[in-house]
């Protein structure tokens, strides 16, 4: 279940761990390694991966400035951005006053992700 997330997501683990680990992502396959060394937590169906320099360029600059983030960029990028589990952990750890790390691991044990 959990086993290669030695190293990647600890208790401790904050959500802006996620969006550094993409936003140092040089290449579309950078990406693709990012979200694969975050399974099963990164997993959602709705995940449009950059193909190209240009989109991950678009993705990039999204990241880097929230102004830059139209619909159409949203709505593209939203679910790579903010992964179905990464949002529940997000709101599960809000409503427990937890840590972000705390509330993928213990959703990730009680789902059998």
């Amino acid at each position: 279940m959990m086993g290669n997330l030695a190293g990647v997501v600890s208790y401790l683990t904050e959500a802006h761990e996620w969006t550094d680990a993409l936003r140092s992502a040089r290449t579309p396959a950078d990406i693709a390694a990012v979200v694969e060394a975050w399974r099963p937590f990164s997993e959602d169906p709705e995940i449009v991966f950059p193909q190209n320099k240009t989109e991950l360029a678009d993705l990039q600059n999204g990241l880097a400035d929230k102004r830059k983030q139209r619909r159409r960029w949203i709505e593209l990028w939203g679910h790579l951005v903010l992964p179905e589990r990464m949002l529940e952990a997000g709101i599960v750890a809000q409503q427990y006053h937890a840590p972000w790390g705390t509330a993928l691991i213990r959703l990730a044990k009680a789902r059998g992700w």
